[in-house]
């Protein structure tokens, strides 16, 4: 019988095996080891590289503007929760594939529309085919090793950021046609991504965690040899027992993986850190660079160094994402968050009391305009920590899903608070607050970082197998840094059950061929015992 206690000895102690070499894994050795995995994750971050767009260069009213934006962001939002349970459905790896090719076909209709209608359909279409942040962040969080997933999480940002460079080089040249071809060639750019993306993600090797979610150990132990080419097989078992055991006790938590799901138990907590952590990105990169020009302007900067400062602040802030890699491993998840929007908030406080004054100085207007271009700085190191927590912080049962709600919540306040909030604050015929504006998103900033600093718990280090232990047994934000964990076990009889009865299921299926079939074979050796 498998459910006895010499059995489930030997699963607990390979997941232990799995569970400890994980964490102690040193980078190099990660990389040495999982190369392959880190190939397969820069692959699916180009995928959010192509997802940056450019809406062309027309010459149409602000009202136009404002609703091809917002239909981006409404197409965005429903796609990420149709992307969701496809990808539960069917794979990351296929949903990745089909978002793609799926891309192609839509951006057909903005590229050749004749009129707006036609085109702010076409790119509502377009933005809700390329919805593909849930399924790729969460196939790149669960395909590499703890000591590198920081570091590969925050490619995907840094592919975005790159991706807005390119469209800005492509539309440069370009700036000057007057006809439909202006706008048409930098949307045509578009093509260039998805077909690579999806031929590369075809030969790819899926998630070995929505693998063992839905039953599929061999698709798993498969997936485990070609993310970790210089893992022997025995550590290929031993992972495999880990998540085994990882998602046999999340069941506990969700038995379902629906979206209410997300919403129960200690799962609630989880998607809320998520929603929150993507939210406060939105609020700590609030767009202020509206101000930042009128700001240079007033002390009669020419446009020409405006745009030249412009430019290196970026080329800055994109080296501050590298710089993330570095610092969020050594300080951890928690602290570089709090610590930045402390910054943000000091830096808007700073500039707001400039603003306070009536006659602002020439000297006043360039140091307010270079603290907003700081800003920007701070908001590029932010942005690749809310990925992060964003990725770790759901159960791997519910990540895609606890993935495309937080993104869901960042559009919407973006759009909905953030946009509309600071364009009514800098519009002159409208609150024409100027620089005072500042004043409110530091307040902003405040509730964010109080937020932060008792609610959010360090995720740095942590395998999934740890995560899930704290999360299960309510400890609070405070300790999850301090808190040390003893060898894994299952004290729940039903997840020991249920864990039973999957491996048994499993071995019952392949029993004919059971004897050629690699994984098969393990498990009735070392690990688990013949039955």
């Amino acid at each position: 019988m498998l459910a006895n206690d010499s059995n489930f000895i030997e699963l607990i102690s390979a997941a232990n095996e799995a569970n400890e070499r994980e964490r102690t894994m040193r980078p190099l050795e990660a990389v040495k080891v999982y190369y392959m995995a880190i190939a397969w994750s820069v692959l699916a971050s180009l995928g959010i590289f192509g997802s940056e767009t450019s809406e062309g260069f027309r010459d149409i009213s602000q009202m136009w503007q404002k609703g091809i934006n917002a239909a981006a962001s409404v197409g965005a939002i429903i796609g990420f929760q149709i992307a969701s349970p496809i990808s539960d459905r069917f794979g990351h790896r296929w949903t990745i594939i089909s978002v793609a090719l799926a891309s192609m076909v839509f951006s057909l209709i903005p590229i050749f529309a004749e009129s707006l209608p036609v085109f702010l359909v076409g790119y509502f279409l377009q933005q809700t085919a390329l919805a593909i942040h849930p399924a790729a962040i969460a196939y790149i969080s669960e395909i590499c090793p703890t000591s590198l997933r920081h570091v590969l999480i925050a490619c995907s940002f840094l592919f975005s950021v790159i991706g807005s460079l390119v469209a800005t080089g492509v539309a440069t040249p370009l700036l000057g046609r007057q006809d439909e071809w202006g706008y048409r060639n930098i949307l045509m750019t578009q093509w260039v991504w998805p077909l690579p993306i999806a031929v590369g993600m075809y030969y790819a090797p899926e998630s070995p965690w929505w693998c063992v979610k839905k039953g599929r150990l061999d698709s798993a132990s498969g997936s485990l040899k070609r993310l970790a080419r210089k893992s022997s097989q025995q550590h290929i078992t031993a992972n495999l027992a880990l998540m085994l055991y990882v998602d046999s006790t999340e069941r506990e938590a969700s038995k379902d993986s629906t979206y209410r799901d997300c919403f129960r138990g200690t799962n609630g907590r989880r998607t809320e850190l998520a929603c929150v952590a993507w939210v406060a990105d939105a609020i700590c990169s609030v767009t202020l660079g509206g101000l930042t020009s009128s700001l240079y302007s007033k002390a009669a900067i020419p446009f020409n160094t405006q745009f030249s400062v412009s430019i290196g602040v970026s080329v800055f802030a994109l080296a501050s994402t590298f710089t993330t890699w570095v610092i969020l491993d050594k300080i951890g998840r928690k602290s570089l968050f709090l610590g930045c929007l402390c910054a943000a908030m000091a830096i808007l406080l700073t500039a707001g009391l400039l603003g306070v004054s009536r006659n602002l100085s020439n000297s006043g207007a360039i140091v307010a305009g270079s603290l907003l271009m700081v800003l920007l700085v701070v908001a590029n190191i932010v942005s690749p920590v809310a990925y992060t927590i964003v990725a770790e912080i759901p159960s791997t049962r519910l990540r895609v899903k606890s993935i495309a709600l937080a993104r869901g919540a960042y559009h919407i306040v973006d759009v909905g608070f953030v946009a509309t909030i600071s364009e009514n604050q800098l519009d002159p015929r409208g609150w024409n607050w100027g620089l005072k504006s500042c004043l409110f998103w530091a307040g902003i900033n405040l509730i964010f970082a109080t937020y932060i600093y008792f609610r959010l718990p360090e995720t740095k280090g942590r395998t999934y197998a740890e995560l899930s232990i704290l999360f299960n047994n309510k400890v609070p934000a405070r300790k999850f840094k301090s808190s040390t964990l003893g060898p894994l076990k299952i004290s729940s009889g039903n997840a020991r059950e249920d864990l039973a009865i999957r491996i048994a299921n499993h071995q019952a299926y392949h029993r004919e061929p059971a004897q050629q079939n690699y994984l098969i074979t393990k498990l009735q050796g070392k690990f688990w015992p013949k039955f």
